[in-house]
């Protein structure tokens, strides 16, 4: 029974882990908030014949802005703001606590050692200079507002049929872009996207796999998950390790180098870290017809 929802978790994990080989094209042609607007601008594009889905309940709306907020618009440009001030190495280090944040009661020796196997196997790219120190504060809680998003899904979204889960990410993808695109505003230099007359066409290619497949695809599948009986926030906040294994992976075998020691034992200790928590999360759900409840 619980296949499927773990394939569907590696799946979210490889698409997302694999999205840094296309971002330097569309960096290319756009600013960062620029094109974080334009991802998720096309994104909401694709999902937007779920849009014609008839009208969902009050409480789905009112879950749609709640998620919107705290999953997207909110999380998005505190980390790209992050990354401006020479965070982006630690992000990936900050994400590895987003399970421990999602269990909140239930911590775990997994949840707990595997931040340190994450650091190994960043390999010293994670930057502690006391001058950017302060910036990895609003990715931290970037990543907070986006454990608390995880396990306000899993309340709310149980038993949620997927044409409606679909209709819920357009909203939230077309509110993610308003804000974004508010942001570069402020924040992106001119200028912030090139005309579309200056795009080569891998930038275009990137932008639209970007879209698809690092955006629509592994969102609907977190959605999906999130709504369904089987897998628990904690668990689904794995993926978030899963996905540092696939990018660090495939940096490797891009460069053609063979990762040290210790950065091989971190992985096999992020992959011992995943299962344990996979094993050890007991099915608290109860299914009744359509709906779900804990």
């Amino acid at each position: 029974m619980r296949t499927r929802p773990i394939l569907v978790l590696l799946g979210i994990s490889l698409l997302w882990g694999s999205g840094w080989m296309l971002a330097p094209l569309l960096a290319e042609t756009t600013a960062p908030f620029a094109g974080a607007a334009l991802l998720f601008a096309l994104a909401g594009l694709l999902l937007a014949p779920f849009g014609l889905v008839p009208c969902s309940p009050a409480h789905a709306k009112r879950a749609t802005v709640v998620l919107g907020a705290t999953m997207l618009a909110l999380p998005l440009p505190l980390l790209l703001l992050a990354a401006q001030h020479g965070v982006s190495g630690g992000v990936p280090l900050l994400y590895s606590l987003l399970p421990l944040f999602a269990a909140l009661e239930g911590w775990s020796a997994a949840t707990v050692c595997a931040p340190g196997a994450a650091l190994v196997l960043l390999n010293g790219t994670v930057p502690f200079t006391a001058a950017k120190l302060g910036w990895a504060v609003p990715a931290l809680g970037a990543v907070m507002l986006q454990a608390f998003a995880l396990r306000y899904a899993a309340r709310t979204l149980a038993g949620w049929p997927i044409r409606i889960v679909l209709r819920s990410l357009a909203v939230q993808c077309a509110l993610a872009a308003a804000v974004l695109a508010a942001a570069s505003a402020a924040c992106d230099h001119a200028p912030r996207i090139l005309s579309v007359g200056q795009w080569p066409a891998a930038s275009i290619a990137a932008a639209c796999v970007l879209a698809a497949l690092a955006t629509v695809l592994p969102y609907a599948g977190l959605y999906w998950l999130l709504a369904g009986p089987v897998l628990q926030p904690v668990e689904i906040a794995t993926a978030q390790w899963l996905q540092l294994l696939v990018a660090a992976g495939e940096s490797a075998l891009v460069a053609h180098t063979r990762p040290p020691v210790p950065v091989l034992l971190a992985g096999v200790c992020l992959m011992g870290c995943t299962g344990a928590v996979l094993r050890a999360q007991p099915d608290t759900r109860i299914s009744l017809g359509d709906a779900s409840v804990r």
